[in-house]
C-alpha cells in the first residue's frame, strides 16, 4: 500500500513511524475482521507508476476520485468504481461485462468518504464572497483535483501551482497571494499543526471529492472483501465512530460568528428575564389560590384526604388530621402506611367509587366515601372523605330512639284520653262497678310490662326504647311481649346509643313484617339476656316474609323487602356493620310463611371494643 499525504487527518505515518489516519484505521479494522495481513509503504506519487508496473503494490490509499480520466492516477488501466452493495445486490454485481482474462487489466476504486474543498484567505482580508476570487491569483497543489476544478470551471485564469499543502499555506500566510483552493479538512489540519494563525477558510464549499482506496491488477477478490467490509462498518457504527474521531474538529457546519452568538445570547437572556418575571407573578397568584383553597378545605367538617397516582398523600385537611390522629406533615407519604384500613390505593386500580362505607380506622368508627380522580381518561389519583360515626349515630338515635319516645308518648296520650272518656261515661251512667272493673283490667297488662322493664332492664335507654315499641305495637293491634326471664344489667363496653340503634331497628323491622298480616294476628317477641360477659338479644315475629333467596341478600346495602314509598334497605346493613365493629355476631333463623328471628350476640366485658 502506498500514499503520500502527511497531514492530519489523512496522515499515513505518525510520530512513531506507524501508519495512522482515518483511511488507515478504517482499513485496519476491515483487515482485522477479514483476517488480512497488511504491509504499509510510504511513497510519493511520482513512484506510483513504476510500482504498479512491477506489481509491487496491491492497494493505493488516499486516491482522489480514482477514475481513468483522473489527473492524479496514471493512465495505466481502466478503472471500475465499486459502490457499497444494496440489500438485493449479489456478490460480484459491480464487475464490468468482460472476460476473466480482461478483468486482470482493470483497477477497482472504492470511494470511502466525500471531502469538501473550499477557498482559503487571510484573516482581516475583508473578503468572504466567492465573487471576489474571480480573476485573482489562486494557489493550488500541482496535479490535484483542485487544479482540475479551476481549469474546468473558469473561476480564474491565474492559477499558481505549489508542490505541497504546507507550501500553499506559507505562500498564503506570507501575503504573496490572497487566495488558495484546498481540501477543507487538510487545510484546517495543516495550519493548526503549523501554528499559522492568520489563515481562515471561507464558509462556501466549492465542490466535494471522493477519497478512498484503489485496488490494482484486477484483484476482484480483494475488491469484494473491502466492499463488504466498508458496508459492514457503516452498519455497525464503527465507520461513524472513526469519522467523528478524525474530522469533527475540522467540520465547519453550524459554526456561528461571534456577533450572532452575542445577539442570540442577549435575546435568550431577555427571554429568561421576562419568563422569570412572569413566573414570579404566576407563583404569587398560585400561592394565593392555594392558601385560599387550604383555608376553605380546612373549614369543611368532613375529613378530606387526596393522593396522586402513586398513592402519595397530596392533601389532608384539619378534620382528617383530627379524625386520623395525625399531627405531623404527611404530604408525599404513602397512604397505606398511614391509613391502611381505608385502602385508598385500591381505587387507583379498580377505578370504582364507594359511598357510605363504614370502617373502623385506628379504633375510630368512620363512614367513608372513596372517589377516583380521572384526567384524560386516566386515573390521576383518588380522594377520600370521612366523618365520625358517632355523629351519624347521634342522628340515628334521634330518629330511632327519641322519635320512638315521642311516638310512645303520643300513643299513650291518645289511649289515656280514650280511656278517660270511657270511664267518665260509665260513671255518668251510674255503672260504678263496671268503671272499677275497667280500670283494673286496663291497668294490669301495662303495669306488668312497666314493672318487668323496670325490674329486669337496668339500662334506662334500653328500657325507654322497649316501652316506645310496646306502645307502638299496642296502637297497631300487634301482640308484643317481653319474655319474663329477660335481663340486662349495666353496660360495660357497649354504648347506650349502639344498643338502642340495634334494638330499635330490629323491632321496627318486626313491626313492618306483621303490621299488614291478613290471615292471623301479628305477634312479636323480644328477649334480652346478660350472661357470661355477653349481651344476647332476640327479636321474633310471626310475619314469615323471608325466603331462601331473600335471606341471602338481607344484609346487603340498599336491599329491602318493604314496599313502602320511603328510603329503606339500610337498617340491617348498618346493624351488621355495627355488630361487626363491636366484635359481636348476628344470625338469622326463619321459616317461610311462619316466623323470622334475629339473634344478636355482643361482648360486654373488660378489654372489648367500645363502640361510641
Amino acid at each position: 500500500m502506498v500514499g503520500d499525504r502527511t497531514l492530519d487527518p489523512f496522515e499515513f505515518i505518525g510520530e512513531k513511524q506507524k501508519p495512522t489516519g482515518f483511511l488507515v484505521e478504517l482499513l485496519q479494522s476491515i483487515a482485522k475482521e477479514k483476517e488480512l495481513a497488511l504491509n504499509f509503504r510510504m511513497v510519493r506519487w511520482q513512484e506510483v507508476s513504476e510500482l504498479l508496473y512491477s506489481s509491487r503494490v496491491d492497494l493505493l490509499l488516499g486516491v482522489v476520485d480514482a477514475r481513468s480520466e483522473d489527473a492524479i492516477l496514471p493512465h495505466l488501466a481502466p478503472v471500475v468504481t465499486v459502490y457499497p452493495p444494496s440489500q438485493t445486490e449479489r456478490r460480484g454485481d459491480f464487475l464490468p461485462d468482460v472476460s476473466g482474462k480482461e478483468i486482470g487489466e482493470y483497477y477497482f476504486s472504492l470511494p470511502v468518504m466525500k471531502v469538501p474543498y473550499s477557498i482559503f484567505t487571510r484573516k482581516g482580508f475583508g473578503s468572504t464572497r466567492l465573487s471576489d476570487v474571480s480573476g485573482k491569483a489562486v494557489v493550488v497543489e500541482r496535479g490535484s483535483a483542485e487544479e482540475e476544478y479551476l481549469r474546468s470551471s473558469g473561476l480564474t485564469s491565474n492559477i499558481v501551482l505549489a508542490d505541497h499543502p504546507v507550501e500553499i499555506l506559507h505562500l498564503l500566510s506570507s501575503g504573496q497571494y490572497d487566495f488558495a483552493l484546498m481540501n477543507l479538512y487538510q487545510g484546517l489540519a495543516a495550519y493548526k499543526k503549523l501554528h499559522i494563525t492568520n489563515v481562515v477558510a471561507m464558509p462556501q464549499v466549492l465542490f466535494s471529492g471522493d477519497w478512498g482506496y484503489t485496488i490494482a491488477h484486477g484483484d476482484i477478490f480483494l475488491a469484494e472483501i473491502l466492499r463488504e467490509g466498508l458496508a459492514a462498518s457503516r452498519r455497525d457504527g464503527s465507520y461513524d465512530k472513526l469519522y467523528r474521531k478524525w474530522f469533527d474538529e475540522y467540520r465547519q457546519e453550524g459554526k456561528i460568528d461571534k456577533e450572532l452568538i452575542t445577539k442570540v445570547i442577549g435575546a435568550f437572556a431577555i427571554a429568561i428575564f421576562l419568563t422569570l418575571l412572569w413566573n414570579l407573578s404566576l407563583k404569587r397568584q398560585v400561592t394565593r389560590i392555594v392558601r385560599e383553597r387550604e383555608k376553605l378545605i380546612d373549614f369543611i367538617r368532613d375529613g378530606i384526604l387526596a393522593i396522586d397516582n402513586l398513592g402519595r398523600v397530596t392533601l389532608i385537611n384539619r378534620s382528617a388530621r383530627k379524625l386520623l390522629n395525625i399531627s405531623f406533615d404527611v404530604e408525599g407519604e404513602d397512604v397505606d402506611s398511614l391509613v391502611p384500613e381505608i385502602n385508598l390505593k385500591g381505587v387507583l386500580t379498580s377505578g370504582e367509587t364507594t359511598y357510605d362505607l363504614e370502617q373502623n380506622v385506628g379504633g375510630t368508627p368512620l363512614i367513608v366515601n372513596k372517589v377516583p380522580v380521572v384526567l384524560n381518561n386516566q386515573i390521576a389519583g383518588a380522594i377520600a372523605s370521612f366523618r365520625d360515626m358517632s355523629e351519624i349515630r347521634a342522628m340515628a338515635e334521634e330518629m330511632t330512639g327519641v322519635r320512638m319516645y315521642v311516638d310512645s308518648l303520643r300513643v299513650q296520650n291518645h289511649e289515656f284520653v280514650n280511656k278517660l272518656q270511657a270511664i267518665a261515661g260509665l260513671i255518668q251512667l251510674g255503672k260504678y262497678e263496671r268503671a272499677l272493673s275497667f280500670i283494673a283490667q286496663e291497668q294490669a297488662p301495662g303495669q306488668f310490662t312497666a314493672s318487668l322493664i323496670a325490674e329486669r332492664i337496668k339500662n334506662p335507654a334500653v328500657g325507654g326504647i322497649l316501652l316506645g315499641k310496646m306502645g307502638r305495637c299496642k296502637e297497631l293491634a300487634i301482640e308484643c311481649e317481653i319474655t319474663p326471664d329477660s335481663y340486662c344489667g349495666e353496660l360495660v363496653h357497649i354504648s347506650d346509643q349502639a344498643l338502642v340503634i340495634i334494638i330499635g331497628n330490629l323491632m321496627e323491622n318486626a313491626i313492618e313484617a306483621v303490621v299488614d298480616l291478613y290471615d292471623r294476628k301479628g305477634k312479636i317477641s323480644f328477649s334480652i339476656f346478660d350472661e357470661s360477659n355477653q349481651i344476647l338479644l332476640c327479636v321474633w315475629d310471626n310475619g314469615g316474609r323471608l325466603s331462601e333467596e331473600l335471606a341471602t341478600k338481607i344484609f346487603e346495602k340498599g336491599f329491602s323487602t318493604k314496599a313502602r314509598p320511603r328510603t329503606s334497605g339500610y337498617g340491617l346493613y348498618n346493624i351488621r356493620r355495627m355488630v361487626d365493629a363491636l366484635g359481636g355476631d348476628i344470625s338469622l333463623d326463619f321459616s317461610p310463611g311462619e316466623f323470622t328471628e334475629f339473634i344478636v350476640t355482643l361482648p360486654n366485658r373488660e378489654g372489648g371494643d367500645h363502640f361510641e
